[in-house]
């Protein structure tokens, strides 16, 4: 580690921060996962959020509406599938009846 780096260590902000119940061996758990230190865990855990806010995409919750509307389609379409697999002849929802 160089001079400067060491310095930019002391110099940089500090902050105190309580964890709750549990949070510190989650922190502690994915930082050995990642070969990192808690503190750049913590930190690239911090920049991820921040880079998020700054893409222009939905809100988790919308995309949580999203990904429910896409399942019910799924699972219609499923159902539809296997109509068609017991009774080829069958109509899918919503198709006009050939004549």
């Amino acid at each position: 580690m160089s001079k400067d780096s060491k310095t930019a260590t002391r110099d940089s902000d500090k902050f105190m921060l309580r964890f709750p119940e549990g949070m510190r061996s989650h922190v502690a758990d994915a930082a050995e996962r990642n070969h990192r230190s808690m503190n750049s865990e913590i930190l690239a855990r911090l920049e991820r959020t921040f880079r998020w806010d700054e893409v222009d995409h939905p809100h988790p919750s919308e995309l949580s509406a999203e990904i429910q509307s896409a399942a019910t389609k799924l699972q219609e379409l499923i159902r539809e599938f296997r109509m068609l697999q017991v009774d080829p002849d069958a109509q899918p929802v919503g198709a006009s009846k050939k004549t």
